[in-house]
């Protein structure tokens, strides 16, 4: 079932199956319990990932990042007003993207 997984986009938890959701949480489950135990396999050698958020977002970086270094990988973060153009240049370069954009007025005032 995790090859079904394999180059698969994640945009929103709607285009996966109950299943998949819980494949992938039972996955990381598995990766955590690794880590605590002091197995650091590099899952993710030589593999970067390319961060990109509208707004600062510390946690979440911080996040990637550390999960990326325990995996043996590698990030890059570019911060608010840093952004390329055209995001897809970056993509070129990077393994995977994370881009996390801030909606702007999802509600507005009627």
């Amino acid at each position: 079932m995790i090859s079904s997984l394999t180059g698969r986009h994640f945009i929103q938890i709607q285009d996966f199956s109950r299943e998949e959701i819980i494949l992938m949480l039972e996955t990381t489950r598995e990766l955590k319990l690794e880590i605590k135990r002091g197995q650091f396999t590099p899952y993710l050698a030589n593999k970067s990932l390319g961060m990109i958020f509208d707004q600062g977002s510390t946690r979440t970086r911080i996040s990637f990042e550390l999960g990326m270094q325990q995996l043996g990988g590698f990030s890059l973060y570019l911060k608010p007003g840093e952004r390329f153009h055209q995001n897809w240049v970056l993509s070129e370069f990077e393994d995977c993207m994370i881009e996390s954009e801030v909606e702007k007025n999802p509600w507005p005032a009627s």
